[in-house]
């Protein structure tokens, strides 16, 4: 078990697995305020920035190849900070998050949708990569509504689910657009804002039609 010491706005970034615990001061942990006796636990294969609110002391304990390192500067992007504050307005209360596989969509996703909490916001999150999904089980599409910010999204019990079938939407064009739209607007319904995590699948016609249906539709 090792103990570590960060100034103001020093950042470290945490692999897992790792249990990291706050024995003084405070920190973002992607876009969640984590306070003195909070803990923060990072499964293997993952990996989270920290970042020292005031003068902080960790404890880093191992459970299986976990890392931590410092970093020259803050991991996440100034840029993501104007977007959630362009997201913080009433006008906006749909956002669809798209890209290809492995390009951060379900980071951006929990960053925003922490930061969205922490300003007061009710935000629903649904989890529409069918084939890995964080929020509900594969096959299926998954909504949580957060009251409170969470690391990650793999800890929040799903509000509602919608069956799909398959782990690939192509295969289930329908039940996916049905059931994109149903979950949208019971979100809708209970939440300021509504965040849609997509599948990777953007390319070629598929992804195409699949993506132009979701835009037309909500």
């Amino acid at each position: 078990m090792n103990v570590l010491e960060l100034k103001k706005d020093e950042t470290f970034s945490i692999k897992g697995g790792m249990i990291v615990e706050l024995v003084e001061g405070e920190a973002l942990v992607v876009g969640k305020r984590v306070k003195k006796g909070g803990k923060v636990e990072v499964p293997v294969g993952k990996k989270i920035p920290l970042t020292a609110v005031a003068d902080t002391k960790l404890r880093l304990q191992d459970t299986g190849s976990g890392e931590y390192n410092r970093e020259e500067d803050r991991a996440i992007p100034y840029q993501w900070d104007k977007v959630v504050d362009i997201l913080s307005d009433g006008k906006i209360k749909t956002i669809l998050v798209l890209g290809e596989v492995d390009t951060g969509k379900t980071f951006f996703s929990t960053f925003v949708s922490n930061n969205l909490v922490e300003r007061g916001l009710t935000v629903g999150v649904l989890d529409s990569d069918v084939g890995q999904s964080d929020i509900g089980p594969p096959g299926t599409l998954g909504l949580a509504l957060l009251k409170e910010a969470s690391v990650f999204l793999t800890e929040v019990m799903p509000t509602e689910i919608y069956f799909v079938g398959s782990h690939s939407p192509g295969l289930h064009f329908l039940p996916y657009i049905v059931g994109t739209k149903r979950l949208v607007a019971h979100s809708l319904s209970k939440a300021d804002k509504i965040i849609i995590n997509t599948p990777g699948s953007v390319l070629g016609d598929g992804g195409r039609a699949i993506r132009k249906a979701e835009i037309d539709l909500l």
